[in-house]
């Protein structure tokens, strides 16, 4: 179902309508619904007879939707004029959850979506010549509870979290989930710095409070980070970073409290040279071949980002990676990564005959639906086949595991594209959520493999991971194999691939061509 005012706007959509088209919710709400359907001037139409009929009209219309395997949907639509007095009683009843006296809220949002929601509201705001604050909220010490909690706890506690911000946060407010932990806040009517902090202070002592879970008590803290519209900024992309900064101040003083930043407090010479690498090609790509250990042939070729500044310095990424995510600009990153691998392995399986696959890393922020989109669009774009890519994400992304991250997964699988977790058990003890997943592969962290084969404990580890693997039907990489005794062993203990300066440095394109001619390569 799905419910507009007189002029077509969208007021409300329910989740059956969401599902079956493929849309968006966040997206729906206020705008055109004409734009949706495939003839928008019989929508228009049909809103001109309504208008003027103050009646039910009844008709079939086809519907564009996102779906990829489905053209379109029709909608057996019943229109009808709704009186302004009883709009809002319509939709409390007919939208309960979404729509009473607590704030609106969404489930999940990508950063994308996020983006265009703050825009839309930039766009109300300024007509309207009102300002609304942004505030980002990440819960303290969710991920250790989460980690040694039982299962489901953790979503529990989550679940108890979001009833207590809708509590609090009165519609037309907008409460956003845009992560496993974290929360998008928009706050209208908002201005002076006494509400602020009032209202700010309330919303971290209601998240204090404890928490009942399985005749347990459980106690949490929040950080939050506020940027205003249109003090502190005056666009989505630049309210979303502010706040985020802020955010990261807030956890820099020791988490339980909220900070703002002013914009002539950061450095814009970082934020421009970051822009700059994307728009003038700074960055680029080198691949590592990742071996079979037994056979010698390749198993496939990761992909690595490298970036040579204007003053000519080469940087790796744990160099540049942090200022990327804390600007908000790790899509850009992923996409520039992910159409210049694609188009890599295009050429080496036309020209070089090519057969091994192709890895490539996501951060846990680039996790999302629309790069996996992206992704899809450009391995059809250059016709590879879905099962020559494997993704690779770090275990902390998996100790995270929220609703969304569980779908993230499952279209990942739909979609036949290869897992793997990567610094396996640098972090975290992982082994409690191997039996919640199932992933196609994990990498042995090279700080494991360094000790091999003398130091007891990195034997005992490295056989550990071996083992499991062999009992989840799990492929083992090792990284990091850096000379013949680290790789006899790994070999006589069954490991299936591995990967370092032993075997081969991560090569540029030509180095790649000349190493492909000398090592054949399968999948």
């Amino acid at each position: 179902m799905i419910i507009t005012d007189l002029k077509g706007k969208v007021i409300a959509a329910n989740d059956s309508f969401v599902f079956y088209t493929g849309l968006r919710k966040n997206s729906l709400i206020g705008g055109k619904l004409k734009k949706y359907f495939a003839d928008s001037v019989e929508v228009d139409a049909l809103f001109e007879i309504i208008r003027q009929q103050q009646k039910v009209y009844h008709c079939v219309l086809s519907l564009n939707t996102k779906l990829q395997k489905q053209k379109n949907v029709y909608v057996d639509a019943y229109y009808f004029s709704l009186p302004q007095a009883l709009e809002q009683a319509v939709l409390i009843k007919l939208f309960p959850q979404s729509l009473k006296t607590s704030a609106a809220f969404v489930e999940y949002l990508d950063y994308n979506s996020i983006i265009a929601e703050l825009n839309r509201t930039i766009k109300t705001a300024k007509k309207n010549t009102q300002n609304f604050i942004v505030a980002i909220i990440n819960l303290d010490r969710f991920n250790y509870i989460n980690l040694r909690a039982k299962e489901n706890l953790g979503q529990n506690l989550l679940h108890q979290v979001e009833q207590r911000l809708q509590g609090l946060i009165q519609y037309p407010n907008l409460i956003n989930k845009i992560g496993g932990d974290e929360y998008l806040m928009i706050l209208h009517n908002v201005s002076s710095r006494k509400e602020i902090n009032s209202l700010c202070s309330n919303i971290l002592k209601a998240i204090a409070k404890g928490y009942n879970l399985d005749n347990e008590k459980y106690f949490l803290t929040a950080s939050m980070g506020i940027s205003k519209y249109p003090e502190i900024a005056s666009s989505g992309e630049n309210l979303m970073r502010y706040a985020s900064l802020a955010l990261k101040k807030a956890k820099d003083h020791g988490g339980a409290c909220f900070q703002t930043v002013e914009p002539n407090s950061i450095n814009l010479n970082i934020e421009n040279d970051l822009y700059n690498a994307l728009k003038q090609e700074e960055l680029f790509l080198v691949y590592q071949p990742i071996i079979f250990l037994k056979s010698k042939h390749i198993f496939k070729l990761e992909a690595l980002i490298r970036w040579k500044t204007s003053k000519g310095i080469i940087k790796y990424p744990d160099e540049f990676i942090p200022d990327f995510e804390r600007f908000k600009l790790m899509d850009a990153l992923g996409k520039y990564v992910i159409e210049k691998s694609i188009s890599t392995l295009h050429t080496l399986q036309q020209k070089h005959n090519y057969r091994g696959m192709l890895s490539i890393n996501f951060s846990a922020s680039q996790l999302s639906m629309p790069l996996i989109r992206f992704l899809v669009k450009k391995l059809d774009q250059y016709k590879i086949n879905h099962e020559h890519i494997w993704i690779e994400f770090t275990e902390s992304w998996f100790i995270k595991m929220s609703h969304a991250n569980e779908k993230i997964l499952q279209t990942l699988k739909n979609l036949n594209l290869k897992q793997c977790i990567d610094d396996f058990g640098v972090k975290y003890s992982s082994l409690n959520y191997l039996n919640r997943i199932s992933v196609d592969a994990i990498k042995i962290d090279k700080s494991f493999v360094q000790g091999l084969p003398n130091d007891p404990r990195s034997v005992a580890i490295v056989s550990g991971i071996l083992t499991i693997g062999k009992m989840l039907n799990m492929h083992i990489i090792a990284e990091g194999i850096e000379n013949a005794e680290q790789l006899t062993y790994l070999i006589k203990n069954d490991c299936f691939a591995g990967q370092g300066y032993f075997l081969s440095y991560p090569l540029n394109m030509d180095e790649l061509i000349k190493f492909l001619q000398s090592t054949p390569s399968r999948s």
